[in-house]
């Protein structure tokens, strides 16, 4: 309520008038009101703040207003998060110090209270040391990588590229398979089988390849003849007690096999049935 101030002298007591002592009253009446809305704890008899502040007493700040020290934990209310509306906490204060993230980045401390964000460039990195404090994403090299037993490795096969050339004295055990041995020199093997009189019968020969000559001998039923098996598909037969000879056509040999039984004449052809034979293939 507006009114007309009283003007005071030393020595002079001027006429105070009823409706400045009403003036008073109503002023001291207006204090004592807005005393009682505030927290008694808020303000103390000397003008200082010494409670805590009502959310409404505290108007929106930047974060960079704040830029020593740190607040007593009595002098902060309760606020929601909606009271920060612009700038970025330091790290000091709690913050990252950084306007925004992208996508995939790792922050790190990359010196003193400063946060930095790494992130991979292309598929199939990792997170790598560099140095000291140093972080880098990155394929790995081959010093990441330890001295390891070969008895680390359970699975899985080395491509050629991670064999070196070795001497032969390396291998020490074992036997190369047949694939594995180069046409260098000849290779020879043998074996049985006993005639079952079928035409064109297969009689595996284990050589790897295709033999350049098998050599048949009848070992039973008192006949005494000799074969000897021919690239083009012809058995020569041979029989020594009575000079008889001739070829009969079978099947042609393979890298796998050899055939026996003409159906013409199948004791002649090294099948017939129930005889037992012995064989050797040179290739």
């Amino acid at each position: 309520m507006a009114y007309t101030k009283t003007a005071w002298n030393e020595g002079a007591a001027p006429g105070i008038s009823a409706e400045n002592l009403n003036n008073l009253e109503t002023q001291y009446d207006e204090a004592a009101s807005d005393a009682a809305t505030h927290d008694a704890n808020v303000v103390d008899s000397h003008g200082r703040v010494a409670g805590v502040l009502p959310d409404g007493q505290i108007p929106n700040l930047a974060a960079s207003k704040t830029t020593t020290g740190a607040f007593h934990v009595d002098r902060i209310p309760s606020l929601a998060a909606a009271k920060i509306t612009s700038g970025e906490f330091a790290v000091a204060r709690g913050g990252t110090g950084l306007a925004a993230i992208a996508s995939g980045g790792i922050l790190y401390t990359a010196a003193g209270n400063v946060l930095s964000r790494i992130a991979p460039s292309a598929a199939n990195q990792v997170l790598r040391s560099t140095g000291a404090n140093a972080l880098q994403i990155a394929a790995l090299v081959a010093a990441d990588i330890p001295n390891l037993d070969a008895a680390k490795v359970t699975t899985g096969t080395f491509a050629d590229a991670r064999i070196p050339n070795l001497d032969t004295a390396k291998v020490t055990s074992g036997t190369f398979a047949d694939a594995r041995i180069p046409a260098l020199v000849a290779r020879i093997n043998s074996g049985t089988y006993t005639g079952n009189a079928a035409t064109n019968r297969a009689i595996p020969h284990g050589l790897g390849r295709t033999p350049k000559l098998v050599i048949i001998q009848k070992t039973s039923d008192g006949e005494d003849y000799s074969f000897r098996s021919h690239r083009g598909g012809d058995v020569y037969y041979q029989n020594a007690s009575f000079g008889a000879s001739g070829m009969l056509a079978v099947t042609a040999w393979n890298a796998t096999h050899f055939h026996v039984g003409n159906p013409a004449h199948l004791e002649r052809s090294a099948n017939a049935n129930v005889v037992d034979y012995h064989w050797v293939a040179f290739g």
